[in-house]
């Protein structure tokens, strides 16, 4: 990894710079640079997946370039504010979008608004559902965790969940669908990426975290500290930006 990791980085900075002409062909992963928040988009030839749409600042114009002419599929962890503070705008955005999963909405009124949006296509057979609460008290505990393609997308979910089910990673899945790049739960923050979670991902290569340090102390330097034991990078989208990589399955 220690190889890899300057190609991913130049990886990132080149297709950045790529007019959007040139961009809307690429295909791929991006985590993007939205403040405290997730956004994670899975780009294919069809398809734009996207992993949560919350955040400080939404990057339209870069998305719009992305997936404007592809089908949009949302899959929502938990109904945080910085995990889906950009959905109805999106859904205004791209009208044919639809939610793949089905969170629990605190707010009834939210839950009529998405109502129409829920797809009627099967949860696609390439994700593997890791983890679906029923419902919490503290949100956090709420979130659905989902296994897409080599990258582990945990939302909030705490430690005492991971308890639950980081073991399933360990029995469940084969070598090719083995934890690869894990976006660090609750934004790096020490209430997740246990021990045992990073015990249960012998395979992990890439660890990033969508959050701001300077406000919010993400991540967490003992979570950090985790990671470089195991020799794992740890890339923040508020020193690099959006972080454009490729799954390694």
């Amino acid at each position: 990894m220690k190889r890899s990791l300057p190609w991913l980085i130049c990886l990132s900075f080149f297709l950045w710079s790529q007019p959007a002409t040139e961009i809307s062909t690429y295909q791929g992963w991006v985590l993007w640079n939205v403040g405290q928040g997730q956004w994670l988009t899975r780009v294919e030839a069809q398809t734009c997946s996207h992993f949560d749409l919350g955040g400080e600042k939404a990057p339209w114009q870069s998305v719009k370039n992305l997936c404007q002419h592809r089908t949009n599929l949302i899959f929502l962890s938990h109904d945080d504010q910085d995990h889906l503070s950009f959905l109805l705008s999106f859904l205004r955005k791209f009208p044919k979008a639809c939610i793949i999963n089905k969170p629990h909405l605190r707010k009834p009124s939210l839950g009529k608004k998405l109502l129409p949006y829920f797809c009627q296509e099967k949860f696609p057979e390439k994700w593997q559902l890791i983890h679906s609460p029923t419902l919490q008290k503290r949100n956090n505990r709420n979130s659905q965790v989902v296994l897409a393609q080599g990258v582990l997308i945990p939302g909030d979910s705490t430690r005492s969940d991971e308890k639950i089910w980081a073991p399933k990673l360990r029995t469940s899945l084969n070598k090719q669908a083995a934890v690869k790049v894990l976006i660090l739960g609750h934004h790096g923050s020490l209430t997740s990426t246990s021990i045992g979670l990073l015990n249960a991902t012998p395979n992990l290569r890439l660890a990033l975290a969508s959050a701001r340090a300077a406000r919010y102390g993400h991540p967490h330097p003992k979570v950090i500290e985790r990671l470089q034991k195991r020799k794992t990078p740890v890339l923040s989208t508020e020193n690099w930006g959006h972080v454009f990589f490729q799954s390694f399955n």
